[in-house]
């Protein structure tokens, strides 16, 4: 019994586990005032003034999820607490 605890244990962490990393995302760059279009998610108004006389992205990739479909309510979420 006590094995599969910790085998529930260790499934849930490994499926949490991409969630819970930010390792790319590049904030010291991205406030700087040479940033150019890399620091519009941070500061849209740095665009107007850019110390770059021009800014060019070849590939650029983002992925955003959310989710409105799935509901658990804050009763069933009591191994939280």
């Amino acid at each position: 019994m006590r094995k599969n605890c910790w085998y529930k244990l260790f499934t849930f962490l490994l499926t949490i586990m991409p969630f819970l990393m930010q390792g790319q995302e590049m904030l010291g760059i991205r406030s700087s005032n040479y940033a150019g279009l890399q620091g519009l998610g941070i500061n849209p108004s740095s665009m107007i003034d850019s110390r770059l006389k021009w800014d060019i992205n070849i590939i650029t990739v983002g992925v955003s999820l959310e989710n409105d479909y799935l509901f658990i309510p804050r009763k069933k979420l009591n191994f939280l607490v």
